[in-house]
């Protein structure tokens, strides 16, 4: 075994002893049969250091009959020869890791390509070795000294260690690593209140006007219906069952960030409410069944909390009693301690990637490029697409269960803390397609009167042409056997992601997470079991790819700021209130875990000073504050029903700085390495002339690029003065902050009045009452486009 990239360090050896009985290698790791689906594919990987150095050698030997050739493209064919699978922008990032090609050793090669392809025994083995050699004795104190950079909780460590050290000698060895690690690895899955009536505007929501608008970019009723919708059945998902956000450093698990019941019923008011004054819904009736989803919400989360503080008396059902069983387990302090080990060991194999030895460790060793690593593993772990299942799963045993939840953030887990799946299959998912179906009593009407032969009629319509055959396969072979209720629940989940499954963001997916593949009741949370599939049991839904959610909730966002910018008066006071409520909650529920920390803990915070424009990082800046510490709060302040503007801005301003620090895996999504301003900074001159050439657009009118290049010449000063202010962030002394920031400040006001004077967010996002979505056409260039790094929905 190679020797740790250290030395010097002082280690103990074991003599012989006589030890509890621990699980063989065979036992831990297991044989084919005995791996999950998704762990299978490690059978080929590499199981020993003799392994990973014939990859070294091969790689090295293709290096050399290539010659100057991609060396991840080498390394990538050498792993298909054998059989092992490994995503081609994954190697990249962990070849860079060793520097330069010409200068890369086996040492490096193996620290940075092992934990990538190789086997879990040889994976925990390495991060073993990250020590010292796995023959030798660690001293307990010097593990918790690295760990104590991952977990802030030092009476949890303090017990995992404990736990860890099987026999109480202070001292750990590769045998503990081996018996403690779990057998399934922990990954990202995936008092009571009486029941209000949704607030009541002042007066009612004035009816959306429609607008002139540049090209086919106008924002559609059903774009609205599906952005709401994918919102609020991401936050269903994510609250059914226990889950949390995923910390961004690492990537797992960040468990002061649950989804929890209390956050989602405040998250659904807030949401719904928030719809409501946009004026889209009329008809009493028909704004009567949002008031009924809202309620059904309410008075589950008060029975949860009637369950809680009565579960010694509740009568409890055989479910509910393995529902609780579950959810002791869950408590049980060796359980969630092996989690957390296996989390260690993801950090002490980025540690050994990054060359970092364990003196050298500190709080932010890690950069954010290898949150790229970590998260792609965890997404593929959520997000692995699978074939269709063998036989029929009508509604049995998993309908009729109760899942663990989390009530609140930062309170123990009390006992009967379940919730019974049967209320998201039968009462909130109806209710919501429902909602999102409707805009009228007109609407309302001939939904809820549908008769099963005109339901049959469409199917037979839409299967006819074959809508159904690429990623429709279970609606097509499923939907005959359904009742009626269901038929048209499945009619409306189909309308609300046909567009989706055959556009340009379902092609931007990842090949290795099922760009080719998918299933409604992927993209469609709790109907799967209605067509025969286990997809929400087995954690298989793809709800929070980020093309699915990203796009749709921010034309939601824009289109509303604009709808709100029409109204005035009271109307419009009511709408701004309501659209705060929604974003303090929209903050403790975005369905994306990854993008719910980064929003909580980068954006907000203003964490990342230096990918931010400047026009966001001084957005609610107060005189009585530090220089960029500004909470949530503080930037709702700026939009006032009175600041004409000013709700359009904040909503583009946040735009920005979100596409300016995201990471993605994805090869082509990248940060330009010269942009003028930020990175994806929208509207920009390079992503408009690609936009308009992928539709064979070639001359651009002269007033829109006018009204970029005008705000595009105060955005380039700011990116001079972003300069600026890091250099001044980062000295001994902030001198000069205050006067480079007055300078930010009055290029911010001439940034928002180009802005404004150029209209193009009321052009871009505009709401078109009377557009209909046509089915979605795909090109060969665009979809091209959709992959080329200057992808624009509009």
């Amino acid at each position: 075994m190679p020797a740790p990239i250290w030395r010097g360090t002082t280690l103990r050896y074991r003599c012989p002893s006589i030890r509890l009985p621990r699980r063989d290698r065979a036992e831990l790791f297991g044989d084919a049969d005995d791996f999950p689906r998704k762990d299978r594919r490690q059978m080929n990987a590499p199981k020993t250091y003799d392994d990973i150095t014939a990859l070294w050698q091969s790689w090295c030997d293709a290096r050399g009959a290539s010659g100057q050739g991609d060396p991840a493209v080498a390394l990538k064919h050498v792993l298909a020869e054998r059989r092992i699978p490994a995503g081609l922008a994954d190697l990249r990032r962990a070849l860079a890791l060793c520097g330069p090609v010409a200068t890369i050793d086996r040492q490096g090669f193996i620290d940075a390509i092992l934990p990538v392809v190789a086997a879990p025994a040889l994976r925990l083995e390495h991060a073993f070795a990250y020590f010292g050699a796995t023959d030798a004795e660690l001293p307990v104190e010097r593990v918790r000294d690295v760990l104590g950079h991952l977990f802030h909780d030092g009476d949890m460590l303090d017990a995992m260690l404990a736990d860890l050290d099987a026999n109480g000698d202070r001292c750990v060895t590769f045998d503990d690593f081996l018996e403690f690690y779990p057998e399934k690895a922990a990954a990202e899955p995936d008092g009571v209140a009486v029941s209000a009536p949704l607030s009541q505007a002042a007066v009612a929501a004035p009816r959306p006007v429609s607008r002139a608008h540049f090209g086919d970019v106008a924002t559609s009723p059903l774009q609205m219906q599906t952005g709401f919708f994918r919102l609020l059945q991401g936050a269903a998902y994510r609250t059914f069952r226990e889950s949390y956000s995923a910390n961004s450093e690492s990537h797992l698990r960040a468990r002061d960030l649950p989804y929890t019941v209390s956050d989602f019923a405040v998250f659904v008011r807030a949401a719904t409410e928030f719809y409501l004054s946009l004026g889209l819904v009329e008809g009493d009736r028909a704004v009567a069944e949002f008031h009924r989803l809202v309620a059904l919400v309410e008075a589950q989360h008060q029975s949860l909390c009637v369950r809680i503080a009565t579960w010694d008396k509740v009568a409890k059902t055989d479910a509910m009693l393995a529902a609780e069983a579950v959810l002791e387990g869950e408590l049980a302090a060796l359980a969630d301690h092996r989690e957390r080990f296996a989390e260690a060991v993801e950090y002490l194999l980025a540690l050994r990637a990054h060359r970092i030895s364990p003196t050298e460790v500190r709080a932010d060793s890690l950069t954010r490029h290898e949150m790229d690593r970590l998260r792609h593993g965890e997404l593929n772990a959520e997000h692995g697409h699978v074939a269709p299942r063998g036989g029929r799963a009508r509604p049995g045993p998993y309908h009729d269960s109760w899942s663990p939840v989390v009530l609140a953030a930062g309170e123990p887990r009390a006992a009967g803390t379940i919730m019974p799946v049967a209320f998201w299959y039968d009462d909130f998912m109806p209710q919501l397609l429902l909602c999102v179906s409707i805009l009228t009593d007109a609407d309302l009407d001939a939904e809820t009167s549908c008769a099963e032969l005109e339901l049959d009629a469409w199917h037979a319509g839409y299967a006819g042409l074959g809508a159904f055959d690429r990623y429709g396969t279970d609606l097509r072979d499923g939907f005959a056997a359904c009742p009626v209720r269901v038929k048209l629940a499945l009619r409306q989940a189909w309308r609300l992601s046909e567009h989706y499954l055959n556009s340009l963001q379902k092609r931007r997916e990842r090949a290795e997470f099922g760009r080719e593949t998918g299933y409604l009741s992927q993209y469609v949370s709790f109907i799967d079991l209605h067509l025969g599939r286990t997809d929400v049991a087995d954690a298989e839904m793809r709800i929070s790819f980020p093309y699915f959610i990203g796009p749709a909730v921010w034309c939601l966002l824009h289109t509303a700021a604009n709808l709100v910018e029409d109204m005035s008066g009271a109307a419009k006071s009511a709408a701004v209130d309501r659209f705060k409520a929604f974003f303090r909650a929209f903050a403790t529920m975005y369905p994306c875990p990854y993008c719910r920390y980064h929003l909580n803990r980068y954006v907000v915070r203003n964490r990342e000073v230096n990918f931010y424009p400047v026009e966001f990082l001084l957005l609610g800046q107060r005189e009585d504050r530090d220089w960029f510490d500004i909470s949530l709060d503080d930037r709702l302040a700026t939009i006032s029903a009175d600041k004409s503007g000013s709700f359009a801005l904040f909503v583009w301003k946040l735009h920005n700085a979100v596409s300016s620090s995201i990471a993605r895996t994805e090869e082509w999504y990248h940060r330009e390495e010269h942009p003028l301003y930020t990175t994806r900074f929208w509207p920009g001159l390079d992503t408009e002339i690609a936009r308009m050439r992928s539709s064979g657009i070639e001359q651009m009118p002269v007033g829109r690029l006018a009204a970029i290049y005008g705000v595009i010449k105060p955005s380039v000063e700011l990116a001079t003065l972003r300069d600026e202010i890091q250099l001044a962030l980062h000295g001994e002394k902030a001198t000069g902050l205050d006067a480079i920031t007055a300078r930010a400040a009055d290029c911010v006001s001439r940034l928002e009045t180009a802005m404004t004077e150029a209209d193009l967010l009321r052009q871009t996002y505009v709401f078109d009452s009377t557009k209909f979505d046509p089915p979605p056409h795909i090109s060969e260039q665009e979809e091209s486009y959709a992959r080329s790094g200057y992808y624009v929905e509009r």
